[in-house]
Protein backbone atom coordinates (compact mmCIF):
# COMPACT_ATOMS: atom_id res chain seq x y z
CA UNK A 1 0.00 0.00 0.00
CA UNK A 2 0.94 3.51 -0.25
CA UNK A 3 2.69 5.30 2.94
CA UNK A 4 0.05 8.40 4.23
CA UNK A 5 3.17 11.08 3.04
CA UNK A 6 2.25 10.10 -0.47
CA UNK A 7 -1.51 10.40 -0.37
CA UNK A 8 -3.35 13.82 -0.23
CA UNK A 9 -7.20 14.36 -0.05
CA UNK A 10 -9.27 16.46 -2.54
CA UNK A 11 -12.52 17.63 -2.82
CA UNK A 12 -15.81 16.17 -4.72
CA UNK A 13 -18.89 17.06 -4.78
CA UNK A 14 -21.16 13.98 -4.00
CA UNK A 15 -24.52 13.73 -4.97
CA UNK A 16 -26.57 10.51 -3.19
CA UNK A 17 -29.62 9.34 -4.63
CA UNK A 18 -32.68 7.71 -4.14
CA UNK A 19 -35.33 6.72 -6.71
CA UNK A 20 -37.45 3.85 -7.34
CA UNK A 21 -39.73 2.73 -10.11
CA UNK A 22 -43.50 2.36 -10.82
CA UNK A 23 -44.77 -0.55 -13.59
CA UNK A 24 -48.17 0.50 -13.69
CA UNK A 25 -49.13 -2.35 -15.98
CA UNK A 26 -48.22 -4.86 -13.28
CA UNK A 27 -48.82 -2.52 -10.36
CA UNK A 28 -45.55 -3.01 -9.16
CA UNK A 29 -43.15 -0.91 -7.86
CA UNK A 30 -39.62 -1.22 -7.46
CA UNK A 31 -37.28 -1.48 -4.18
CA UNK A 32 -35.10 1.56 -3.73
CA UNK A 33 -32.02 2.33 -6.38
CA UNK A 34 -29.28 4.14 -4.30
CA UNK A 35 -26.55 5.77 -6.30
CA UNK A 36 -24.06 8.13 -5.81
CA UNK A 37 -22.82 10.96 -8.43
CA UNK A 38 -19.27 12.43 -7.81
CA UNK A 39 -18.19 15.60 -9.64
CA UNK A 40 -14.87 16.84 -9.82
CA UNK A 41 -13.34 20.29 -8.18
CA UNK A 42 -11.22 22.43 -10.65
CA UNK A 43 -8.03 22.53 -8.03
CA UNK A 44 -6.77 26.05 -10.10
CA UNK A 45 -10.47 27.42 -9.92
CA UNK A 46 -12.96 25.78 -7.91
CA UNK A 47 -15.28 25.27 -10.34
CA UNK A 48 -17.08 22.45 -10.20
CA UNK A 49 -17.31 20.14 -13.48
CA UNK A 50 -21.24 19.59 -13.49
CA UNK A 51 -20.95 18.08 -17.33
CA UNK A 52 -19.00 14.42 -15.95
CA UNK A 53 -21.11 12.80 -13.43
CA UNK A 54 -18.41 9.68 -11.82
CA UNK A 55 -19.68 6.42 -10.34
CA UNK A 56 -17.97 5.75 -7.45
CA UNK A 57 -14.92 3.89 -7.89
CA UNK A 58 -15.71 0.23 -8.98
CA UNK A 59 -16.28 -2.16 -5.72
CA UNK A 60 -17.23 0.59 -3.82
CA UNK A 61 -20.83 1.45 -2.62
CA UNK A 62 -22.41 4.53 -0.61
CA UNK A 63 -22.48 2.12 2.24
CA UNK A 64 -18.73 1.70 2.28
CA UNK A 65 -17.76 5.69 2.43
CA UNK A 66 -15.56 6.12 5.49
CA UNK A 67 -15.58 9.11 7.70
CA UNK A 68 -11.41 8.47 8.96
CA UNK A 69 -8.55 9.05 6.84
CA UNK A 70 -5.28 7.69 6.76
CA UNK A 71 -3.82 9.04 9.27
CA UNK A 72 -0.63 11.71 8.16
CA UNK A 73 -2.08 12.31 4.75
CA UNK A 74 -2.29 15.93 3.33
CA UNK A 75 -5.92 17.77 2.79
CA UNK A 76 -6.10 20.64 -0.20
CA UNK A 77 -7.83 23.70 0.16
CA UNK A 78 -11.65 23.71 0.00
CA UNK A 79 -12.83 26.09 -2.14
CA UNK A 80 -14.54 29.64 -0.84
CA UNK A 81 -17.42 29.21 -2.89
CA UNK A 82 -18.26 25.79 -1.37
CA UNK A 83 -18.63 26.91 1.94
CA UNK A 84 -22.07 28.89 0.99
CA UNK A 85 -24.78 26.73 2.93
CA UNK A 86 -27.83 28.10 0.54
CA UNK A 87 -25.68 26.65 -2.37
CA UNK A 88 -25.78 23.18 -0.93
CA UNK A 89 -29.72 23.36 -0.15
CA UNK A 90 -30.37 24.73 -3.91
CA UNK A 91 -27.83 21.83 -5.35
CA UNK A 92 -30.36 19.27 -2.96
CA UNK A 93 -33.53 20.20 -4.78
CA UNK A 94 -31.62 20.54 -8.17
CA UNK A 95 -30.34 16.92 -7.82
CA UNK A 96 -34.25 15.31 -7.35
CA UNK A 97 -34.91 17.44 -10.40
CA UNK A 98 -31.57 15.54 -11.80
CA UNK A 99 -33.22 12.41 -10.47
CA UNK A 100 -36.70 12.90 -12.01
CA UNK A 101 -35.26 13.78 -16.14
CA UNK A 102 -32.37 11.17 -16.38
CA UNK A 103 -33.07 7.86 -14.24
CA UNK A 104 -34.76 5.76 -16.06
CA UNK A 105 -35.37 1.43 -15.54
CA UNK A 106 -35.73 -1.11 -18.19
CA UNK A 107 -38.73 -4.30 -18.19
CA UNK A 108 -39.36 -6.67 -20.90
CA UNK A 109 -42.39 -7.47 -22.50
CA UNK A 110 -43.10 -10.66 -23.96
CA UNK A 111 -45.59 -10.14 -27.52
CA UNK A 112 -46.08 -13.96 -27.48
CA UNK A 113 -47.41 -14.55 -23.73
CA UNK A 114 -47.96 -10.70 -22.65
CA UNK A 115 -46.00 -10.70 -20.18
CA UNK A 116 -43.23 -8.81 -18.64
CA UNK A 117 -40.19 -8.68 -16.74
CA UNK A 118 -40.02 -7.88 -12.72
CA UNK A 119 -38.51 -4.24 -12.47
CA UNK A 120 -34.58 -5.34 -11.70
CA UNK A 121 -35.29 -8.72 -13.44
CA UNK A 122 -32.46 -9.05 -15.69
CA UNK A 123 -33.34 -10.52 -19.35
CA UNK A 124 -32.20 -13.78 -19.45
CA UNK A 125 -34.03 -14.92 -15.70
CA UNK A 126 -36.83 -13.30 -17.63
CA UNK A 127 -36.68 -15.63 -20.57
CA UNK A 128 -35.98 -18.64 -18.09
CA UNK A 129 -39.42 -17.50 -16.67
CA UNK A 130 -41.52 -17.62 -20.27
CA UNK A 131 -40.43 -21.13 -20.85
CA UNK A 132 -43.70 -22.39 -19.30
CA UNK A 133 -45.74 -19.53 -20.17
CA UNK A 134 -44.68 -19.78 -23.95
CA UNK A 135 -44.94 -23.44 -24.35
CA UNK A 136 -48.79 -22.86 -22.97
CA UNK A 137 -49.49 -20.03 -25.52
CA UNK A 138 -47.52 -21.68 -28.37
CA UNK A 139 -49.48 -25.05 -27.92
CA UNK A 140 -52.78 -23.40 -28.28
CA UNK A 141 -51.71 -21.39 -31.35
CA UNK A 142 -50.66 -25.11 -32.77
CA UNK A 143 -54.07 -26.33 -32.08
CA UNK A 144 -55.93 -23.42 -33.78
CA UNK A 145 -53.57 -23.95 -36.92
CA UNK A 146 -54.28 -27.54 -36.84
CA UNK A 147 -58.20 -26.71 -37.20
CA UNK A 148 -57.88 -24.47 -39.58
CA UNK A 149 -55.92 -27.03 -41.74
CA UNK A 150 -58.16 -29.49 -40.17
CA UNK A 151 -61.30 -28.65 -42.56
CA UNK A 152 -59.37 -28.18 -45.60
CA UNK A 153 -57.89 -32.05 -45.32
CA UNK A 154 -60.87 -33.28 -44.41
CA UNK A 155 -62.47 -31.67 -47.24
CA UNK A 156 -59.76 -32.89 -49.44
CA UNK A 157 -60.38 -36.59 -47.62
CA UNK A 158 -63.62 -36.48 -48.96
CA UNK A 159 -62.73 -35.78 -52.61
CA UNK A 160 -60.31 -38.94 -52.50
CA UNK A 161 -62.86 -41.25 -51.41
CA UNK A 162 -65.59 -39.64 -53.88
CA UNK A 163 -63.15 -40.16 -56.42
CA UNK A 164 -61.93 -43.83 -55.21
CA UNK A 165 -65.56 -44.90 -54.91
CA UNK A 166 -65.74 -43.56 -58.63
CA UNK A 167 -62.95 -45.53 -59.20
CA UNK A 168 -65.04 -48.85 -58.21
CA UNK A 169 -68.08 -48.02 -60.27
CA UNK A 170 -66.16 -47.07 -63.03
CA UNK A 171 -64.22 -50.45 -62.94
CA UNK A 172 -67.65 -52.59 -62.39
CA UNK A 173 -69.35 -50.93 -65.25
CA UNK A 174 -65.95 -51.70 -67.19
CA UNK A 175 -66.28 -55.09 -66.34
CA UNK A 176 -70.01 -55.85 -67.12
CA UNK A 177 -69.43 -54.16 -70.48
CA UNK A 178 -66.54 -56.43 -71.23
CA UNK A 179 -69.00 -59.45 -69.79
CA UNK A 180 -71.28 -58.16 -72.39
CA UNK A 181 -69.35 -58.39 -75.06
CA UNK A 182 -67.71 -61.42 -74.46
CA UNK A 183 -70.56 -62.98 -74.47
CA UNK A 184 -72.11 -61.28 -77.68
CA UNK A 185 -68.67 -61.94 -79.59
CA UNK A 186 -68.77 -64.88 -77.82
CA UNK A 187 -71.92 -65.75 -79.45
CA UNK A 188 -71.38 -64.60 -82.68
CA UNK A 189 -68.48 -66.38 -83.28
CA UNK A 190 -70.33 -69.67 -82.51
CA UNK A 191 -73.14 -69.33 -84.02
CA UNK A 192 -70.90 -69.03 -87.49
CA UNK A 193 -68.63 -71.74 -86.40
CA UNK A 194 -71.69 -73.95 -86.29
CA UNK A 195 -73.42 -72.65 -89.34
CA UNK A 196 -75.85 -70.36 -87.92
CA UNK A 197 -76.96 -67.61 -89.94
CA UNK A 198 -75.54 -64.56 -88.26
CA UNK A 199 -76.90 -61.26 -88.88
CA UNK A 200 -75.95 -58.01 -89.60
CA UNK A 201 -77.52 -56.94 -86.61
CA UNK A 202 -75.93 -58.83 -84.09
CA UNK A 203 -73.02 -58.21 -86.07
CA UNK A 204 -73.22 -54.82 -84.96
CA UNK A 205 -74.28 -55.57 -81.59
CA UNK A 206 -70.94 -57.01 -81.11
CA UNK A 207 -69.49 -54.23 -81.86
CA UNK A 208 -70.92 -51.69 -80.39
CA UNK A 209 -70.20 -54.07 -77.25
CA UNK A 210 -66.76 -53.38 -77.48
CA UNK A 211 -66.57 -50.02 -78.21
CA UNK A 212 -68.48 -49.37 -74.71
CA UNK A 213 -66.74 -51.98 -73.29
CA UNK A 214 -63.59 -49.43 -74.65
CA UNK A 215 -65.61 -46.27 -73.45
CA UNK A 216 -66.00 -47.81 -69.95
CA UNK A 217 -61.92 -48.91 -69.49
CA UNK A 218 -60.86 -44.93 -70.75
CA UNK A 219 -63.60 -44.15 -67.44
CA UNK A 220 -61.56 -46.32 -65.11
CA UNK A 221 -57.71 -44.73 -66.42
CA UNK A 222 -59.60 -41.50 -65.85
CA UNK A 223 -61.24 -41.56 -62.56
CA UNK A 224 -57.67 -43.17 -61.42
CA UNK A 225 -55.81 -40.25 -62.67
CA UNK A 226 -58.06 -38.22 -60.63
CA UNK A 227 -57.94 -40.30 -57.24
CA UNK A 228 -53.76 -40.07 -57.61
CA UNK A 229 -53.99 -35.83 -58.74
CA UNK A 230 -56.49 -35.46 -55.41
CA UNK A 231 -54.19 -37.54 -53.66
CA UNK A 232 -51.37 -35.76 -54.36
CA UNK A 233 -53.03 -32.67 -53.07
CA UNK A 234 -53.74 -34.39 -50.06
CA UNK A 235 -50.24 -35.08 -49.36
CA UNK A 236 -49.18 -31.50 -50.19
CA UNK A 237 -52.09 -30.11 -47.71
CA UNK A 238 -50.28 -32.00 -44.56
CA UNK A 239 -46.77 -30.88 -45.57
CA UNK A 240 -47.83 -27.64 -46.04
CA UNK A 241 -49.54 -27.93 -42.25
CA UNK A 242 -46.55 -29.41 -40.67
CA UNK A 243 -44.50 -26.92 -42.26
CA UNK A 244 -46.35 -24.11 -40.52
CA UNK A 245 -46.75 -26.04 -37.33
CA UNK A 246 -42.89 -26.12 -37.02
CA UNK A 247 -42.59 -22.69 -38.40
CA UNK A 248 -45.12 -21.95 -35.44
CA UNK A 249 -42.94 -23.56 -32.91
CA UNK A 250 -39.61 -22.07 -34.07
CA UNK A 251 -41.18 -18.24 -33.94
CA UNK A 252 -42.78 -18.96 -30.45
CA UNK A 253 -39.29 -20.18 -28.89
CA UNK A 254 -38.83 -17.99 -26.18
CA UNK A 255 -35.14 -18.07 -25.86
CA UNK A 256 -35.03 -16.68 -29.45
CA UNK A 257 -38.42 -13.82 -29.15
CA UNK A 258 -37.62 -10.73 -30.06
CA UNK A 259 -38.37 -9.03 -26.57
CA UNK A 260 -40.46 -5.43 -26.83
CA UNK A 261 -38.54 -2.89 -24.12
CA UNK A 262 -40.17 -0.57 -21.99
CA UNK A 263 -38.52 2.20 -20.64
CA UNK A 264 -39.80 3.29 -17.12
CA UNK A 265 -39.48 6.62 -15.44
CA UNK A 266 -39.88 7.43 -12.38
CA UNK A 267 -42.70 9.67 -10.48
CA UNK A 268 -41.36 12.76 -8.63
CA UNK A 269 -42.29 11.91 -5.76
CA UNK A 270 -40.07 8.88 -5.50
CA UNK A 271 -37.35 10.75 -5.89
CA UNK A 272 -34.95 11.98 -3.52
CA UNK A 273 -31.85 13.38 -2.29
CA UNK A 274 -30.15 11.31 0.30
CA UNK A 275 -27.16 13.27 0.33
CA UNK A 276 -24.95 16.21 -1.06
CA UNK A 277 -21.99 17.35 0.75
CA UNK A 278 -17.81 16.52 -0.15
CA UNK A 279 -16.35 13.75 -0.13
CA UNK A 280 -12.83 13.76 -0.41
CA UNK A 281 -11.42 11.44 -2.64
CA UNK A 282 -7.41 9.49 -1.85
CA UNK A 283 -5.13 10.85 -4.54
CA UNK A 284 -0.89 9.86 -5.19
CA UNK A 285 0.95 12.59 -4.63
CA UNK A 286 2.39 13.55 -8.26
CA UNK A 287 2.76 16.71 -10.40
CA UNK A 288 0.03 15.72 -12.43
CA UNK A 289 -2.37 13.77 -9.00
CA UNK A 290 -4.18 10.87 -11.07
CA UNK A 291 -7.61 9.87 -10.38
CA UNK A 292 -7.90 6.81 -8.37
CA UNK A 293 -4.36 5.95 -7.73
CA UNK A 294 -4.57 5.75 -4.37
CA UNK A 295 -7.77 2.93 -4.26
Amino acid sequence: GLSAEEITYLPSVIRIGEVRFQDDAQKSLSAPEIFALVNAIDSNNGEVNWNQNMPLPPGLTVSQLGTDPVEGASFADLPQSLLDEKLWSKLGKDFVDWIYSHRTAKVYKSLLSGLRSNLGEPEGDFRSRLVHAAREARDLKVEELRATYAKRIKASEDKVSKAMNLVEDQKAQANTAKMDTAMKVGGTILGAILGKRVSLTSGRTAMSGASRAWKESRDVSRANEQVEQYQRELAELEDECEAQIEQLRSAMDPMRESLESVTLTPLKKNCSAKAVGIVWMPYRKQSQPTLGAAW
